[in-house]
């Protein structure tokens, strides 16, 4: 249910600013990283600025962040910030713009947009600073999104470090993590750091934090991103966070992770956890978390779960789960609103296809209303 509330919120979110976003190109004196940036904060004199860089993933395939719009402008990117061919490259909360509407919805994590869809493989991680900072860790705030995205920098200059390797990268966070006195500023620099998908450090770094006294939110942050580490020991990790960890809003968060897990493992524990386990939350956690799943197996689970789950609020998850993948199951949703036994499932049916953009959808509507 959480990861359904937190994608809900995420349509508050619309573009309203458009400036220019002055950028500054430079390369750090030293290979150390921490360094590079004390070297650039000692030296400036700016009211306020950035200091960024990007990390680049070799499958493509990971968490997506940042917000894609729409709008009678055009597709602006933080590519076009890096390339300086954008006139604006900014969003902010407000309203949704007469001329613009959003393309795509995203979970909200620690602030963040977050999907599981194929995506850019360069991430931009830059730090907003101000004219009293004296080191890498005074940071005011982390900014993160994919190239292909928006993002807003407030006008403010960019220090623009270009690309560093993402165990370089991974060692730098984490050491800014244990320099940051403020646990805000730490808990802000859990997302950048899971981000870092296959590494040994990262993994070992998140699962200090779920089994530390941190801030519940602080380990449920680390949770979801061990989903992002995928090998089969970050599995077993949540499997084992599931079954057994004391609090509930752990063990729903785990069972989150499962659905971003890029492992055929991780499709096989959510259908086991939402045939098998006692507790409604997590199993429909887990029907929500198959609907995230664009394969074969989860959209078989799912059909399983309409036709024969005895629970029918089981069953109306699945619905609206399969609805997710839209026109891959709509024939089949189509015909749960025509001829279910069920009139409260036959319901569900129908709001789902609601979503689903095929003509196909109207004429049914438009059958089932002469019925």
């Amino acid at each position: 249910m959480k990861l359904f509330i937190k994608t809900f919120f995420c349509f508050l979110i619309f573009v309203a600013v458009y400036k220019a976003q002055p950028l500054i190109k430079t390369n750090p004196t030293t290979e150390n990283l921490k360094d590079g940036f004390d070297s650039i904060i000692n030296s400036n004199e700016q009211e306020n600025y950035w200091i960024g860089y990007f990390i680049q993933s070799d499958d493509g395939k990971r968490i997506s962040i940042g917000s894609i719009y729409n709008d009678k402008f055009g597709d602006m990117t933080f590519e076009d910030v890096v390339n300086n061919t954008s006139k604006f490259v900014q969003y902010s909360n407000g309203l949704k713009p007469k001329n613009g509407k959003i393309r795509k919805s995203y979970t909200i994590i620690n602030g963040l947009f977050i999907s599981s869809r194929e995506l850019n493989n360069r991430t931009a991680i830059l730090f907003r600073y101000d004219k009293n900072a004296k080191s890498a860790k005074d940071f005011s705030e982390i900014a993160v999104c994919n190239f292909d995205h928006f993002i807003d920098l407030y006008s403010y200059p960019v220090f623009w470090l270009d690309k560093i390797e993402k165990e370089k990268s991974a060692r730098f966070l984490i050491d800014l993590y244990g320099l940051s006195q403020k646990s805000e500023m730490r808990n802000e620099l859990i997302s950048p750091i899971g981000i870092h998908n296959d590494s040994r450090e990262v993994f070992d770094f998140l699962k200090i934090i779920v089994e530390s006294d941190n801030d519940i939110e602080e380990q449920e942050d680390a949770v979801f991103w061990i989903g992002n580490q995928a090998n089969k020991e970050a599995l077993n990790y949540l499997k084992t966070l599931v079954e057994s960890h004391s609090s509930m809003d752990i063990r729903e968060e785990a069972v989150t992770s499962l659905s971003f897990q890029n492992l055929p493992e991780a499709t096989e524990q959510l259908i086991n956890i939402a045939r098998n386990n006692r507790n409604d939350e997590l199993r429909e956690e887990a029907i929500f978390g198959l609907g995230n799943k664009a394969v074969k197996r989860a959209e078989e689970a799912l059909k399983d779960f309409v036709e024969n789950d005895p629970d029918i609020e089981i069953k109306k998850r699945a619905v609206y789960a399969l609805a997710n993948n839209g026109n891959d199951n709509l024939d089949f949703l189509i015909n749960i609103a025509k001829s279910n036994n069920s009139l409260s499932l036959r319901k569900s049916a129908i709001y789902s296809i609601c979503n689903i953009d095929n003509r196909k959808v109207v004429d049914v509507l438009v059958e089932l209303v002469k019925q």
